[in-house]
C-alpha cells in the first residue's frame, strides 16, 4: 500500500495504521504465543502477561481503526466537502498516530500501572485477564462495550454508505472504486462485530476447553489475519501491485514452513528418534523446513519488494537453497530405501538401519551435499543467483554450471526419483499382496503412501522444471516452473507426512493444544 499509493490517500493511510497493528499482533502470535502453546514452553508461559500486554494494544487500536474507516467512508459519500476538511493527509496521519497513542495510554494504565494482566491459562489454553476487580471492570466496560460499540456503529455506518452508493447507480470507474472500499471495510468490521459476539456467548453456550480455544484464541488471531485479507480481496490498488503467482509464492512457504517446523517438534515428541523411519522424516523436514524458512523470510520478500540489497547476495541463499534441494532429493531416496528393505528383506533391513547406523546415514547425506554444492558453487565458481529478468532463480552461464545442473541436478535427480518410486511401488504392492490386516502392517502400509507421495511429487517437479519452460514460454510460466513449483517441493513434504503419517496424526488428535495451535498459527501468519 505505501508503494502504490505513497499513503497519499487518507484511507491508505488507515489502512496502512489498520495494517500495522494486524501485522505486530499476528508477528507475536504465530512467534510467541503459537509456541508457547505448541511447546508447551513454561518460562514464556511466565512471561505471557507482557506478550498479551501489547497484544491488547494492537487489538485496541485495530478496533479504533476499523471504526475510523468506516466513518472515512461515510463522509467520504454524504459530506464530500466536510470529509476533505476532516481526513486531509495531513491531518488524517494525526488521527493515526492518536489512535495509537489513544490505545497505549488506556491499556499501560490497567494493565501496567493498576495491576491487570492478559496472561496465557494453560488449563483453558487461552490469553484471559486476572481475577482483579479492575480487570473485570475493564473487561466490561474497556473491551465488550467498546468494541460492540465501535463495530456495530461501523456497521450501521457502512450500511448507509453502501446503500446511498447504489443508489447513486452510476456506473463509473471512480464509484466503483468507492463500492469496493466500502466492501472491505465492512467486511472487516462484520467479521469483528461476529468474533465479539463469538467471544462473549460462545464460551457460555459451549464451556469445554476446547470450544474455549476456538472462540477465544483462535478468533483472536482470525480477526487481525481477515483484516488483511479481506483488504486484498477488495482493495484494487493492491490487488494491481500483488500478482497471484507471488501470493501462490508466500503460500507455499508459509505452509512448508510451518508444517515441516511442526513435524520436526511432533516426531520427536512422540517417538524420541528411537526408529529408523522416524530418524529420516525428521532429517528430511529440518531440511525442508530450512528451504523453506529461508525461502519465505529472504527470497519471497526480495521477489515481491524488488530489494536490490538481498538480489545482490542472493547467490548466499541460493547457496542454501541447493544445499537442502540436493540433500531432500538424497533423503527421498534413503526412505524408499528403507520402506523397500522393512517389507522384502526385514532381517538385512535391521542390520543396515539400525537407529545409530540411521543417524550416520543421514549426517553422511548431509556431509555429502555439503561437499558436491561447495565444490560447484563455492570452489569452481558457479552461482545460483536470484534473475529479475525471469523473475526465478537461475545458474550462471559458466560451462562448469552447464555440467551440474546436466548431471548435478537433473540426471541426478531424476535417477533417484524413478528409482525411488519403482521401489515405493514394488513394496506398495507387495504389502497388498502380503494382505496384512493387521495395525503394523496398516502402518506401514500409510509409511510407503507418504514416500511414494514425497517421491512422486518430487519426479513431477523434476519434469516440469526440464520441459515446462520450454513448451511453454513467458515470464510469468518461468516463474511458475521454478519458483513456485521449487518451494512447493519442500511444501509438500510437510503436507504428505501430515496425512499418511500416523504418529504424526494420533498426536494431532490426542494433543488438542498442538493441533490449535498450529491452526491459530497458520492463521495468524497469513
Amino acid at each position: 500500500m505505501t508503494k502504490v499509493t505513497k499513503l497519499q490517500k487518507p484511507f491508505a493511510i488507515l489502512t496502512v495504521g489498520l495494517a500495522v497493528a494486524d501485522g505486530v499482533f499476528s508477528t507475536l502470535y504465530l512467534f510467541y504465543a503459537t509456541p508457547m502453546v505448541f511447546l508447551r514452553n513454561q518460562f514464556m508461559t511466565t512471561w505471557s502477561h507482557v506478550c498479551g500486554y501489547i497484544l491488547m494494544i494492537c487489538y485496541d487500536s485495530s478496533t479504533c481503526f476499523h471504526f475510523l474507516i468506516s466513518l472515512n467512508r461515510f463522509l467520504a459519500v454524504y459530506t464530500p466537502v466536510f470529509y476533505h476538511q476532516v481526513f486531509s493527509i495531513r491531518f488524517t496521519k494525526y488521527i493515526v498516530l492518536g489512535t495509537y497513542l489513544l490505545s497505549f495510554s488506556v491499556i499501560t494504565l490497567f494493565f501496567q500501572i493498576l495491576g491487570c494482566e492478559n496472561y496465557y491459562n494453560p488449563e483453558l489454553r487461552a490469553f484471559q485477564y486476572s481475577d482483579e476487580a479492575i480487570c473485570k471492570f475493564y473487561g466490561e466496560f474497556g473491551d465488550f462495550y467498546q468494541v460492540f460499540t465501535l463495530t456495530l456503529t461501523s456497521t450501521i455506518l457502512d450500511f448507509l454508505a453502501i446503500s446511498k452508493v447504489v443508489k447513486i447507480r452510476s456506473g463509473a470507474d471512480r464509484n466503483s472504486k468507492e463500492l469496493n472500499l466500502l466492501k472491505q471495510s465492512i467486511s472487516q468490521t462484520l467479521f469483528v462485530l461476529v468474533t465479539v459476539c463469538s467471544f462473549t456467548w460462545g464460551l457460555r453456550l459451549f464451556p469445554d476447553p476446547d470450544y474455549t480455544f476456538v472462540f477465544s484464541s483462535i478468533l483472536w488471531s482470525s480477526v487481525h489475519f481477515f483484516d488483511g485479507f479481506f483488504t486484498i480481496i477488495f482493495n484494487s490498488d493492491i490487488r494491481k501491485k500483488v500478482k497471484p503467482e507471488n501470493l501462490s509464492k508466500l503460500f507455499c512457504s508459509s505452509v512448508g514452513f510451518i508444517t515441516n517446523w511442526m513435524i520436526v517438534v511432533l516426531i520427536y515428541q512422540t517417538t524420541k528418534l528411537k526408529q529408523p523411519f522416524a530418524i529420516l522424516t525428521v532429517a528430511l523436514a529440518v531440511i525442508d523446513a530450512t528451504f523453506s524458512t529461508l525461502y519465505l523470510f529472504y527470497a519471497t520478500p526480495m521477489v515481491l519488494f524488488n530489494i536490490s540489497i538481498l538480489e545482490s547476495y542472493s547467490a548466499v541463499c541460493g547457496f542454501v537453497l541447493m544445499l537442502c534441494y540436493n540433500a531432500g532429493t538424497i533423503i527421498h531416496f534413503v526412505i524408499s530405501l528403507n520402506r523397500f528393505l522393512a517389507v522384502f528383506t526385514p532381517i538385512l533391513y535391521h542390520k543396515i538401519f539400525n537407529v545409530l547406523f540411521t543417524k550416520y546415514i543421514t549426517l553422511c547425506v548431509l556431509i555429502y551435499t555439503c561437499i558436491i554444492i561447495t565444490l560447484f558453487f563455492g570452489i569452481l565458481g558457479c552461482e545460483n543467483y536470484y534473475n529479475p529478468a525471469v523473475v526465478a532463480f537461475s545458474y550462471s552461464r559458466q560451462p562448469i554450471c552447464s555440467v551440474f545442473a546436466f548431471y548435478g541436478d537433473f540426471c541426478e535427480v531424476l535417477i533417484l526419483t524413478v528409482v525411488g518410486a519403482a521401489m515405493d511401488l514394488i513394496t506398495i504392492w507387495k504389502v497388498l499382496k502380503m494382505r496384512i490386516r493387521t495395525e503394523r502392517g496398516q502402518k506401514d502400509l500409510n509409511f510407503l503412501k507418504q514416500s511414494l507421495s514425497q517421491t512422486f511429487f518430487v519426479l513431477t517437479i523434476v519434469v516440469c522444471f526440464t520441459w515446462g519452460p520450454k513448451l511453454t514460454t513467458g515470464t510469468d510460466v518461468t516463474f511458475l516452473f521454478s519458483s513456485i513449483l521449487w518451494s512447493a517441493v519442500h511444501c509438500f513434504d510437510g503436507v504428505f507426512t501430515l496425512i499418511f503419517n500416523g504418529e504424526v496424526r494420533q498426536k494431532l488428535k490426542t494433543g488438542s493444544q498442538v493441533r490449535s495451535s498450529f491452526v491459530s498459527g497458520a492463521k495468524s501468519f497469513f
